[in-house]
């Protein structure tokens, strides 16, 4: 058995959500917009909206490679995704429920899946082939990198880099 499997994964994904929720819990809605990552970074509310996001498109791409024959994924411009989806005027709490709904949908898909299916393969756009398994791997780290983000943030975590 793999180091990283699906059970791993999946436990990872609750877990992520599961701190996410926690490092914003009490936080109110003036700080989720006024604290900052830096004089240009991004609040709270601006982190979870990236999350929302890329949660539907990891969630979108692992479709795609279940039932496409090793499809290429076009890059994603975060900035305009920003500007695009007005992240500055979303609301913390209906944000957290998107974001959390579509975490569970990709957990539940996830579970459904044969084993065989975690193999299907898809190419990244910056980082080349990878398979559905994957790419739940990589929805976790990416939690982890925007976690420790929402730390800083809100003076909850460490200066780590």
């Amino acid at each position: 058995m793999p180091i990283l499997n699906r059970d791993k994964v999946l436990r990872s994904l609750r877990k992520n959500q599961g701190l996410v929720a926690m490092l914003l819990q009490g936080v109110t809605a003036a700080d989720a917009r006024s604290l900052r990552d830096g004089a240009e970074g991004w609040n709270a509310v601006e982190i979870l909206c990236h999350l929302a996001d890329f949660e539907s498109i990891f969630f979108d791409r692992a479709r795609r490679m279940l039932v496409e024959d090793n499809p290429r994924f076009p890059s994603v411009d975060q900035l305009e995704l920003v500007k695009a989806n007005r992240y500055a005027n979303q609301n913390l709490e209906a944000t957290w429920r998107r974001w959390s709904r579509e975490r569970e949908a990709f957990i539940d898909w996830l579970e459904g899946l044969e084993d065989e299916a975690l193999t299907r393969p898809g190419v990244h756009p910056e980082t080349g082939d990878m398979t559905i398994l994957q790419l739940a791997i990589n929805t976790v780290l990416h939690d982890i990198d925007h976690m420790e983000q929402l730390g800083r943030v809100l003076g909850r975590g460490s200066q780590a880099q």
